[in-house]
């Protein structure tokens, strides 16, 4: 038993080591980094620039906007600039990367627009351009007050709102009208003219401005100031304390919420003093019908205050034929005709105005 045994675990050994022999060791191939090296032997022909850079200028017109349409058989930069300025300044500009795209850029941003095009040298592309009526939203706070809750009446303050209204309507403001309790004396009518009541709806219109937005702050009333500058809009409701006491500096806070072109009319006694902190504000135009010590005055024959007479019935409908000019215009030629019509001459009864840029439509 013992000899059988010992037999058979030496044959399962040489069994084992014949398959030994017969297997064949791989070896780990590890393949030969290729390194691709430049052809320099050829310098000259070498292309140093792989990209053009191409400039492009257009012109504004009044009340279009100018859609651009570009398309590309490879990415290209895109960069358009709104600051009156044909230098490539990148932080300037904004930029954009297409290969086709379309983008419209409304007429109030600038007079010209500038545009640089940065492309391959292999690539294709077209670029073509048309200007479109400017989809704006137009809106208009009207505020007229001549019958007050406690202090003195006034007389045409709510035939200038009503004026105002019936005309801006007709360049499609949407116009909120805020008044006295009169309201048979208004052509529609939106609420009593208290301060609360009035900056409530200035947040509102806030709340959904953009860049396209088109304000306009009409009123006329009583108002007031300190002699050194500060001035205020007297509401319905001002009773000589701070209620209904709409203050120059609140007004600036409420005016910079609103985004886009903003048009600010004051038909107030020393209402010169709201200007100052409108200085500051971007697409601007504000007018006042005289300076932070002066007076405003009635033209009983006319039914109006004499500032909005000669601004609106004189300049903008009888001389410029309805919004043919730039509020700039505009201005020059009612101040001359409120020189005649009034016979003021004082410096502090003269309207006065701040303008952010040239060429502000309504």
């Amino acid at each position: 038993m013992n000899k059988i045994k010992i037999d058979t675990v030496g044959a399962q050994l040489k069994k084992r080591l014949d398959n030994l022999k017969r297997i064949q060791h791989r070896k780990r191939y590890i393949p030969k980094r290729v390194i691709k090296r430049p052809n320099v032997t050829n310098t000259k022909n070498r292309v140093e620039h792989r990209q053009t850079t191409e400039s492009r200028k257009l012109q504004f017109q009044h009340n279009k906007s100018i859609t651009i349409t570009i398309k590309s058989n490879k990415p290209i930069s895109v960069y358009y600039n709104i600051d009156n300025s044909a230098s490539m300044q990148l932080n300037k500009y904004r930029y954009i990367r297409v290969t086709d795209h379309e983008f419209t850029i409304a007429d109030n941003l600038s007079n010209e627009l500038y545009i640089t095009i940065i492309r391959p040298n292999d690539t294709t592309y077209t670029f073509n351009y048309e200007y479109k009526e400017s989809v704006q939203n137009k809106y208009a706070i009207i505020v007229g007050v001549s019958d007050y809750k406690y202090i003195s009446d006034l007389s045409f303050c709510d035939e200038d709102a009503s004026d105002w209204t019936n005309y801006l309507e007709t360049l499609n403001y949407k116009c909120l009208v805020f008044g006295d309790r009169e309201k048979r004396n208004y052509p529609h009518y939106d609420g009593i003219a208290t301060e609360e009541n009035v900056r409530n709806q200035i947040k509102k219109i806030a709340s959904i401005s953009n860049h396209n937005t088109k304000f306009a702050y009409i009123t006329s009333g009583h108002g007031a100031g300190d002699n050194n500058g500060n001035s205020f809009l007297c509401m319905y409701d001002y009773t000589g304390l701070p209620t209904g006491k709409y203050t120059d500096k609140e007004f600036y806070n409420d005016m910079k919420q609103i985004k886009g072109q903003k048009f600010i009319f004051f038909d107030h006694c020393a209402s010169g003093g709201m200007l100052d902190e409108l200085k500051q504000l971007d697409d601007t135009f504000a007018t006042s019908t005289c300076s932070d010590k002066g007076f405003g005055w009635d033209m009983s024959k006319y039914k109006n205050g004499a500032w909005t007479h000669c601004f609106l019935q004189k300049a903008i409908i009888e001389k410029y034929s309805h919004n043919e000019a730039s509020l700039d215009q505009i201005f020059e030629y009612a101040n001359t005709i409120f020189k005649s019509e009034t016979g003021k001459t004082d410096t502090y009864d003269q309207p006065m105005k701040v303008s952010s840029r040239d060429n502000i439509y309504l």
